[in-house]
């Protein structure tokens, strides 16, 4: 968020409250049960101007790493393409790294969701061993010489590198898609605007915002 975003944000965010304070849009109930309101049409409906994109990118980031992770981890390493699904699950999975690096200045949460990807730092080492090199931001590459000539000589070797890395990729996506509504939400969805009934807790949720910006 720009400062000028960020300026017409909580202007948006006062004038709307000093509304709700004074009765204008809090949600009523009509004779017919029937609740009218404006909260729709308020400053808090985002944050992010480019919000459905990122989290379109999430959506299909999870899913690619998800997908190519199965492949390897169910991979026969006597077949021919043994190295290019190795290949496709590394570039997936340095996609999703990408992903959260370049947008980890949204928020705290994805840019803790950014280092959680990117420690594969920690392993480098070990996953040097079996041919795939690992970069100071994280992201992998495949040596395919050294891949190769290993999966000849100790296959299970690489079989159990690789079903670590595996297993630990599917574990980050799984806590990535528990946190997808809240790693780039609407301001209405942190407030929880929805209604008379939760015009204190929004107050309350106030704090939850400024915590999730900053």
């Amino acid at each position: 968020m720009t400062i000028r975003q960020m300026s017409n944000f909580y202007s948006g965010v006062y004038n709307f409250y000093k509304t709700m304070y004074s009765g204008g849009q809090i949600t009523r109930q009509t004779a017919s049960g029937t609740a009218k309101n404006n909260i729709s049409n308020n400053p808090l409906n985002t944050i992010d101007p480019s919000y459905s994109a990122k989290k379109n990118n999430f959506d299909d980031a999870m899913t690619n790493l998800k997908n190519s992770a199965a492949k390897v981890k169910n991979l026969d390493f006597s077949e021919e393409n043994s190295v290019e699904t190795v290949k496709n699950f590394l570039n997936d999975y340095n996609d999703a790294i990408n992903f959260f690096s370049e947008n980890s200045s949204v928020s705290s949460r994805v840019g803790r969701m950014a280092k959680n990807f990117s420690d594969t730092t920690y392993f480098a080492k070990n996953y040097s061993e079996i041919g795939i090199e690992v970069a100071k931001n994280g992201t992998m590459t495949l040596d395919e010489e050294k891949f190769t000539n290993l999966l000849e000589s100790d296959s299970k070797k690489v079989s159990r590198s690789l079903k670590n890395l595996t297993s630990r990729a599917e574990s980050k996506v799984n806590l990535a898609n528990l946190q997808k509504n809240f790693l780039f939400p609407t301001a209405t969805k942190i407030f929880g605007l929805y209604g008379k009934n939760n015009l204190i807790n929004s107050y309350g949720n106030f704090g939850s915002l400024i915590n999730f910006i900053f």
